[in-house]
């Protein structure tokens, strides 16, 4: 069990996922986050809080696979390993998305925005009205997004 947790970790710390071929990597480490997630492999909580950062970052990506897959397994990823969790962790993990919802970047604006929507019931219902606050935030035009169109 541990060599299959350490895997990811293994694979992102080596910054395998920056060199040539990096993205087709980052979508590999994406599926296999969200295989293991969807199957409720038993994961220790900094596991799961390593594969979540890696996740946030390929959120941010400019290449629509990379954000798709990492969108899927943030979602999967949560989904499993903080349904039973208090509303103050709740509470702390949909404030690390919702400022990036407004990036000054417009990958990290698009991806977080989508894995936003996409984000288990449980999650979206800890602070609904903040949450759609911001997506309303995201959705206004200014000087700076107006040649955004995925925005």
């Amino acid at each position: 069990m541990e060599s299959i947790t350490q895997t990811c970790i293994d694979i992102l710390e080596e910054r395998f996922c920056r060199s040539f071929g990096g993205d087709p990597m980052r979508i590999a480490v994406c599926h296999f986050i969200q295989d293991l997630s969807s199957e409720g492999f038993p994961l220790l909580d900094a596991v799961v809080d390593r594969w979540l950062k890696a996740l946030r970052e390929c959120l941010a990506s400019a290449d629509s696979n990379v954000q798709q897959s990492a969108i899927s397994a943030v979602t999967a990823l949560i989904g499993e390993y903080f349904r039973h969790q208090p509303v103050e962790k709740l509470t702390a993990l949909l404030n690390h998305f919702l400022p990036e919802v407004t990036s000054n970047t417009q990958q990290a604006r698009v991806g977080n925005a989508l894995a936003l929507g996409s984000m288990p019931r449980f999650l979206l219902t800890v602070s609904l009205p903040k949450v759609i606050q911001q997506l309303c935030t995201c959705a206004l035009i200014t000087d700076k997004t107006l040649q955004w169109a995925e925005s």
